[in-house]
C-alpha cells in the first residue's frame, strides 16, 4: 500500500512537470511582438490625424492580430475587435484581413470581424504592407504607403 501512494506521487508529480514545462504562448514565443499594444498616434502624409483619441489597441499572439477598439466617453464600457492574421519579413509587418465565416460572407468590407476599422486607413480583402521604421521592446513606428499618394505612420507603444 506505502510503495502504491509513492508510485502515484510520482505519477502525479511527472504530470505537473510535463504540464508546466509545456506552456507556451499559443504555439511558442514570439519575441517582442507578443502582447498588446496601444496606438498612441496616426499621421497621415506626416500630419498627426486630428481627432484620435488614443482608444485603438493592437494585439499579437502567435500569427494573430487582433485590433481592438476601446469606446470612449462617460460610463462607457464596451469594446469591438477585429481580426486578421500577421507576419514579420524583412522589416515589413505584412497584416492580412481577407478571411471570412458562415455569419460574414467573402468579400464583404462593410462590417465583421474580419475587417480592419475605417479610422486606421487600412484596407481590406489584401496583403497590407507596413515598414518598420523604429522597434524596441517598448515602443514601435509602423509606416503604410497605402495606393495613391497617403502615407500612414502608426506610433505603437507595449502594454503588456
Amino acid at each position: 500500500m506505502r510503495s502504491l501512494k509513492r508510485l502515484i506521487y510520482i505519477a502525479l508529480a511527472g504530470c505537473f512537470i510535463l504540464l508546466a514545462g509545456s506552456c507556451t504562448r499559443n504555439n511558442g514565443d514570439i519575441g517582442e511582438w507578443f502582447g498588446t499594444w496601444q496606438l498612441t498616434s496616426i499621421e497621415v502624409n506626416g500630419v498627426p490625424q486630428e481627432g484620435y483619441q488614443r482608444n485603438y489597441f493592437w494585439k499579437f499572439q502567435n500569427n494573430i492580430i487582433g485590433l481592438i477598439r476601446v469606446a470612449t466617453g462617460e460610463a462607457t464600457h464596451n469594446r469591438d475587435e477585429r481580426y486578421g492574421t500577421w507576419e514579420e519579413t524583412d522589416d515589413m509587418l505584412i497584416l492580412n484581413f481577407s478571411y471570412h465565416d458562415d455569419e460574414n460572407a467573402d468579400g464583404d468590407a462593410t462590417a465583421g470581424p474580419y475587417v480592419p476599422f475605417p479610422e486606421l486607413h487600412l484596407p481590406y480583402n489584401e496583403r497590407i504592407r507596413l515598414a518598420i521604421t523604429q522597434r524596441t521592446g517598448s515602443s514601435m513606428t509602423l509606416v503604410y504607403h497605402a495606393s495613391g499618394d497617403d502615407t500612414y505612420t502608426y506610433h505603437l507603444k507595449k502594454q503588456s
